[in-house]
Parts: structure tokens; sequence; C-alpha cells
């Protein structure tokens, strides 16, 4: 019986020191910080504007007058990009993964739709 009540109690030691350090190890990790900026219907302003590094993962910037941007090193995945004004945004080093290229001013001044639906390449 007391080897039974040891095992339990070495059990609960190793379940506590396991949770113990699940919840250091998450507790150290960064919270998500994709926080989208408005886009006005009207003038395309975007607000917060875009910075180095901004984190706009999967954001709807339709619209978004990005003209002369620094949007280097941004995460820019899966954002929608549909009918969008990036002319001369600087984008080196950004992720630009499965971003909705619709009607998209590129970086270069060329349009997506008639450079076969994409702005890579014309960055």
């Amino acid at each position: 019986m007391a080897a039974r009540s040891d095992r339990t109690r070495v059990l609960g030691l190793t379940a506590a020191l396991a949770l113990s350090c699940g919840a250091l190890y998450f507790s150290a990790l960064p919270a998500a910080a994709t926080t989208c900026p408005t886009v006005n219907p009207q003038t395309g302003a975007v607000s917060p504007a875009a910075a180095p590094g901004v984190d706009w993962l999967g954001c709807d910037l339709a619209g978004a007058q990005l003209a002369n941007a620094q949007l280097n090193q941004a995460s820019l995945q899966n954002a929608n990009l549909t009918g969008a004004n990036l002319t001369g945004a600087d984008v080196a080093g950004a992720n630009l993964g499965k971003v909705t290229w619709s009607n998209t001013t590129c970086p270069d001044g060329t349009n997506s739709n008639t450079d076969a639906g994409t702005c890579v390449g014309h960055l």
C-alpha cells in the first residue's frame, strides 16, 4: 500500500511539473499581434499608417492607398489588396503569401489584372 501511495505522489508531482512547464512555455510565446487597420472607403487612407514590419496578416486592405508606404518586412499573408494602390511601396522582405491581388496597382505602377493576376514580379 505504501508503494502505491508513493507512486501516486510521484505521478502527481510529475503532472504538476508538466503543467507548470507548459504554462511557462505558453506564457513566453508572443500574443497574436495582428491588428488590422481601418481603410477609409472614400479616400483609401489607412489608419494606423503602414510601417516597416507591420503585422497585417489576413487583413482586408481593399481600396487602401499605400503609395510609397514602408512595408518592408511586413506580414501581409492572406491580406486582401483588391483595388489597393501600392505604387512606389517598399515591400522588400514582406510576406506576401496568398495575398488577394485584384485590380491592385503594384509597386512598379502596373496593374495586377494585366500582370497575370498578381503583383509578384512587379514589386
